[in-house]
């Protein structure tokens, strides 16, 4: 770890967020860090998500001490801080901050000193930050100069980044955020998730949404969590890897041309000065209040009906519009599944509520429905319609139309024989087989050979035979089918007569029958 010093720049501090779990928060910060430390950066990882620490299972440790033992005063900062790959140092800070207006004033004091140390050993500190709306998380976010927000494909991921932004919002924040999308599959479609989640941003929140970068998905970065190693130290080559070494160029250039930023530190020293008065009776701006006394503006706090009653008379009575009521509402859902793990309603039902009352386009619901096709079969490993049920399906919606079933049978052929370089069918074996139908007669036959010509003579320019050589070969088709009959027709003579013959011995009683190749040859032969 560096000197203090006086000129010395503090750390640039970006804060990791997103609206839901499950977007690869952790796996970013972890290899994000790493990749800003081989140029040159001295980077910490301040790990604050308060739920199992997905940064600790990346890296395959697990702390021996935490922001716990610092605040109760049992261990220092160096006592906590422990060595991660390449020169990345973590600070377990999850543990213990839960809450941070929970803290007693000296333990809040002590926090603040610790931040204030890593501002200044550091370059660069990456905060791995809890989802969600919670307090703590809010402090963070506003606290640091850099917001990267984490977007996936998902459009559960979009809603709910939004409706943090939301929150974030009405907490004072201004200041424009980054965006990174995550698992996609190139450039242009991370560019179109960040333009669609961009106009929504400036156009109802007022804040400025920057394109940062993306990372691609790579069969290489499930492997690396599985082995509990970054995808970077890996295989420097995967696509993933490459992404975040040009995300960590990024970022370092951006630093260069940065002006002076407010300290992190005293954001939360701030912070704690504003906690510690409003705990000890007395208003941040110093004028003290005593709840007890005739007078006093503080109140006890109202109860859950009666605040039931008045959300309720806001949204139904009170002067406001539907953008303002989803204001109101959503941070409370969104705290309830923070807290509970579940949604306050029947989310189906609700979805089928909400298609009824919204006329959704039809691109718009085709999305919907393949995303949940998608993620039925990401969750169950199987599709939702089986390959018969599948085609009945389709059979089924082409409602007798036999224009619609014959397209329908192209695309098959067509997509099988991209696939496989194939196609579906033999057309010469089917040909053949056609042909030799039984109840295939003379003159469909004939039509057949006089077709099968006629389509030679297009394809090359030439006909396939002379017209005498044609009514020749057909005569000679003509000759070995009536030939064919003719041998049939004697057939059949020949076992009648058989039959005739072995039926008057039967009744005569002249004895055994003479066996065919013994008869006598002056008798009528077989």
């Amino acid at each position: 770890m560096r000197p203090e010093q006086d000129n010395q720049r503090p750390a640039r501090v970006i804060a990791i967020a997103s609206g839901k779990s499950g977007v690869g928060k952790s796996n970013i910060t972890t290899n994000l860090a790493i990749a800003l430390a081989t140029r040159g950066q001295k980077v910490c990882i301040l790990d604050a998500d308060t739920r199992p620490s997905k940064t600790r299972d990346l890296l395959g440790f697990m702390p021996v001490f935490t922001l716990e033992h610092l605040l109760t005063g049992e261990k220092t900062l160096d006592d906590i801080i422990t060595d991660g790959p390449s020169g990345v140092k973590i600070f377990p800070a999850a543990a213990g901050l839960a809450d941070f207006v929970s803290l007693d004033d000296s333990q809040r004091e002590r926090f603040v000193g610790a931040l204030r140390e890593l501002e200044q050993r550091f370059d660069c500190l990456l905060i791995d930050t809890a989802s969600g709306v919670r307090n703590t998380v809010m402090h963070f976010l506003r606290s640091a100069h850099y917001i990267v927000m984490v977007l996936t494909p998902e459009p559960s991921s979009l809603s709910n980044s939004f409706a943090m932004l939301q929150v974030l919002k009405k907490r004072g924040q201004k200041n424009p955020i980054h965006v990174l999308v995550n698992m996609v599959n190139d450039y242009s479609e991370s560019v179109e998730i960040y333009k669609r989640f961009e106009r929504n941003v400036r156009k109802f929140l007022q804040i400025p949404a920057y394109y940062l970068g993306y990372i691609k998905i790579d069969e290489t970065v499930t492997s690396s969590v599985t082995l509990k190693r970054p995808v970077i130290l890996l295989k420097h080559s995967a696509p993933a890897s490459q992404c975040f070494y040009k995300l960590a160029e990024n970022l370092t250039m951006q630093f260069k041309h940065d002006l002076e930023k407010v300290s992190f530190s005293e954001f939360w020293n701030k912070l704690a000065i504003k906690t510690s008065l409003t705990a000890h009776g007395r208003h941040p701006t110093g004028v003290y209040m005593r709840p007890d006394l005739p007078g006093s503006t503080s109140k006890s706090a109202p109860g859950p009906e009666k605040l039931t009653k008045q959300a309720l008379k806001v949204i139904k009575e009170g002067d406001i519009d539907a953008a303002q009521g989803r204001d109101l509402l959503i941070p409370l859902i969104l705290a309830f599944v923070d807290r509970f793990k579940d949604y306050p309603f029947d989310t189906r039902n609700a979805l089928l509520q909400h298609l009824k009352l919204k006329d959704y386009p039809a691109s718009e619901l085709k999305h919907l429905i393949i995303t949940l096709e998608d993620d039925y079969e990401k969750y169950h490993q199987k599709p939702v319609h089986s390959l018969s049920s599948t085609v009945l399906r389709l059979f089924a919606q082409s409602k007798g139309d036999a224009t619609r079933i014959e397209e329908l049978s192209q695309h098959l052929q067509k997509n099988f024989r991209q696939q496989f370089g194939r196609d579906l069918f033999n057309p010469r074996a089917e040909l053949i087989k056609q042909a030799q139908r039984h109840e295939l007669g003379e003159a469909e036959f004939t039509e057949l050979l006089t077709d099968l010509h006629k389509t030679y003579e297009h394809q090359f320019g030439k006909p396939w035979a002379s017209d005498t050589e044609v009514e020749y070969l057909l005569e000679k088709v003509i000759g070995i089918i009536d030939e064919i009959s003719e041998q049939e027709r004697s057939l059949n003579e020949n076992l009648y007569r058989l039959f005739n013959r072995l039926d008057h011995m039967s009744k005569s009683g002249t004895g055994p029958v003479t066996p065919v190749n013994q008869t006598n040859p002056k008798e009528d032969s077989i």
